[in-house]
């Protein structure tokens, strides 16, 4: 009786896995390279519902980022600490609800052909 015995199934399946692992880390890049370099009728919409939902779920880090942004600029403690949550969660109530809105609307060319509401399109 051995205790430490792997069958060679286990061993097989680990294989497996561990190539598909290997392999499907090359297909966001695929898919990117993919999207980027055909113009298909469904691009824009498909481009701002995407934009649209990260914004939603991202408007958030608009807080922690107005965190950062002043405390690299040197201001003093106080205002750090009073201005960058007020001003941080007015940018990411801004995000959130222009999110909503793309997300509403990633049917319709508005703006002007799909274009961003909010600059930068995305928090980061």
């Amino acid at each position: 009786m051995r205790l430490c015995s792997v069958s060679v199934h286990a061993k097989q399946l680990v294989g497996l896995l561990m190539a598909i692992l290997v392999l499907s880390s090359a297909l966001p890049v695929y898919a990117q390279y993919e999207v980027e370099r055909t113009d298909f009728p469904g691009k824009r919409p498909l481009t701002k519902l995407g934009r649209g939902l990260a914004n939603i779920f991202g408007g958030w880090a608009e807080i922690p980022k107005e965190f950062y942004a002043r405390s690299k600029d040197s201001e003093t403690l106080g205002a750090i600490i009073f201005t960058a949550p007020v001003v941080g969660i007015a940018k990411a109530a801004g995000r959130t609800t222009v999110g909503f809105f793309e997300t509403l609307t990633f049917f319709l060319p508005i703006p002007k052909d799909y274009g961003p509401i909010i600059e930068p399109e995305y928090v980061f």
